[in-house]
């Protein structure tokens, strides 16, 4: 998905659903093969990798990834 398909899907949401959470989620299998499974983590924050041309949403704080970045223990 583009940066452009991006805003076009969002710009198509309906005004009622706009205090909706957004989550990234994962589709999969259980083990046994047969069982669907859903897993959703909440949006927090977003990072833009210019020089590979990607926005990256994340599931952790903007602190969280500074911190991860800086080498912090996430205390300070």
């Amino acid at each position: 998905m583009t940066v452009e398909e991006l805003k076009a899907f969002v710009n198509s949401i309906p005004s009622d659903m706009n205090k909706f959470t957004v989550v990234n989620g994962e589709f999969t299998t259980a083990k046994d093969g047969k069982t669907f499974v859903m897993s959703n983590n909440k949006v927090l924050t977003a990072y833009v990798d210019r020089p590979n041309k990607e926005l990256q949403l994340l599931h952790q704080t903007d602190k969280e990834v500074k911190d991860m970045i800086l080498g912090l223990d996430g205390d300070s």
